[in-house]
């Protein structure tokens, strides 16, 4: 009995705290506008020099508007910005910044801050307007 409470646990513990309970709320922006500009300027490098941003960009290589709590990293790609705020090696979750000239369809969920978006991605199901990376 006692190793069922142990391992009950420690199963609550691990998904509690690797960012299955995160919801669109729990984004946090200091100057969200701000985000959104220094965002879509990343963008458009990306599409002028398309090797500057080939891997994950850490918090100490990001605008300031751009480090919210509890990031992991970001990736910049040719119609959006991902922030990564949890992940495991299946599947991320975070904010999501798209340029205004995206045209992708896509079902991120609305946060409280304008043109910022709450995601889920994992690598497990195809890539779909509800799985973008």
């Amino acid at each position: 009995m006692r190793k069922i409470i142990i391992l009950t646990g420690a199963c609550i513990a691990l998904i509690t705290g690797c960012g299955v309970n995160l919801q669109p709320d729990d984004l946090v922006f200091n100057n969200s506008a701000q985000a959104v500009i220094d965002a879509r300027k990343m963008i458009d490098e990306k599409i002028r020099y398309p090797e500057k941003y080939n891997n994950w960009i850490y918090s100490h290589n990001l605008p300031e508007s751009l480090r919210i709590p509890n990031l992991k990293y970001a990736m910049v790609y040719n119609d959006h910005v991902s922030l990564v705020i949890s992940r495991n090696p299946d599947w991320n979750i975070g904010a999501r910044i798209w340029s205004e000239k995206a045209n992708i369809i896509h079902k991120d969920k609305i946060s409280k801050y304008k043109d910022i978006y709450f995601y889920e991605y994992t690598n497990d199901s195809p890539e779909s307007p509800e799985n973008i990376k």
